[in-house]
């Protein structure tokens, strides 16, 4: 038995167009060197960039924030403790200007006199 779609209805008008959005993606993904089109990438695909340096690739969620880290001996998690809920829609914000150091991935801090 397969439900009839109302367009008036919010959830319907919803479910219709991620329906369409899925289609969509089916087709560009049929396209050649699309095959992973809007997917996270492979990691035979990173190892290649990994022995000039990590890999670091951002996961932003409403539940939690975490940085990958892909090597050429494996992918590490570190969680992103320092970015709030209500600013995780725009993480480039809060991208340190270098990477952390020191123990459990904080960075140090320096007080303004010994500068």
């Amino acid at each position: 038995m397969t439900a009839e779609l109302h367009p008036s209805s919010p959830v319907d008008r919803r479910m219709a167009l991620a329906y369409e959005w899925d289609e969509l993606a089916g087709r560009v993904r049929q396209l050649d060197d699309f095959q992973d089109f809007l997917r996270p990438p492979r990691l035979k695909s990173l190892l290649p960039a990994a022995p000039k340096g990590p890999v670091v690739l951002l996961n932003v969620s409403g539940w939690r924030c975490e940085a990958l880290l892909v090597r050429t001996s494996g992918v590490t998690a570190r969680r992103l403790e320092g970015l709030p809920p209500g600013r995780r829609d725009r993480p480039h914000e809060r991208v340190p200007e270098r990477p952390p150091t020191g123990r459990g991935g904080r960075r140090r801090h320096q007080s303004k006199k010994s500068r």
